[in-house]
């Protein structure tokens, strides 16, 4: 199972319409990884003990919705662009040549839609705030690129079932999962400035392989 997991450093701004409703934008950045990279079917090209990954950095922009029940707790709801993936480097080990070092760019975009109740503690034009909740991904588009031997080769990943052998270009086009964090917020005028520092936990298998592997 491949979990992608997505840490969200995203700074935005919020105006009240009315005294219990507001509106918002934030636009920031995604740094995504897998989780147990490891239960992955071995790939005998691939000598799996060599793997190394890192974060891959992406873009994230969207819009928020909050309604206040009180001044301690409410329900925002958000729609973002995000864009996900991983970046690996492992060496190549085929039978008929040795590649040698390979890095391999996972890059997905996706729109997701976050439902979370959020808590905050008011101090003054500051506050501080912690949110969960779950969120709904739909993925729109996907590629990869392999870097190797100074060349570099790139594909389109599909959304659908795949093969064994094409396990690694099929994507799942929904990502299901849970979102936590922390918003520290400054009040400007009429509305809010604020810094939403985001985990998301990914609860659908990434790859999309058909048969499943064992």
């Amino acid at each position: 199972i491949l979990i992608l997991s997505v840490v969200m450093v995203v700074l935005g701004f919020s105006t009240a319409k009315s005294q219990n409703f507001s509106l918002g934008a934030k636009v920031g950045l995604d740094l995504s990884s897998f989780s147990n990279w490891s239960d992955r079917k071995p790939d005998n090209d691939i000598n799996n003990s060599t793997i190394k990954r890192s974060l891959r950095t992406g873009l994230q922009i969207g819009a928020v919705a909050n309604y206040a029940f009180s001044k301690y707790l409410a329900l925002q709801a958000e729609v973002l662009f995000q864009q996900k993936g991983e970046v690996l480097k492992f060496q190549s080990e085929g039978d008929d040549d040795d590649i040698g070092a390979v890095k391999y760019t996972i890059k997905a975009s996706y729109i997701t839609i976050p439902i979370l109740l959020r808590g905050t503690i008011p101090l003054g034009k500051f506050s501080l705030s912690a949110f969960a909740g779950p969120y709904l991904g739909i993925g729109i588009s996907g590629k990869y690129e392999a870097d190797y031997d100074d060349q570099t080769i790139t594909g389109k990943f599909e959304f659908g079932k795949g093969s064994d052998s094409d396990e690694m270009t099929k994507l799942h086009r929904i990502d299901f999962g849970i979102s936590f964090g922390l918003i520290p917020a400054l009040t400007v005028g009429p509305g809010d400035i604020f810094l939403d520092l985001r985990y998301d936990l990914g609860l659908i298998d990434f790859y999309n392989p058909d048969p499943k592997p064992d």
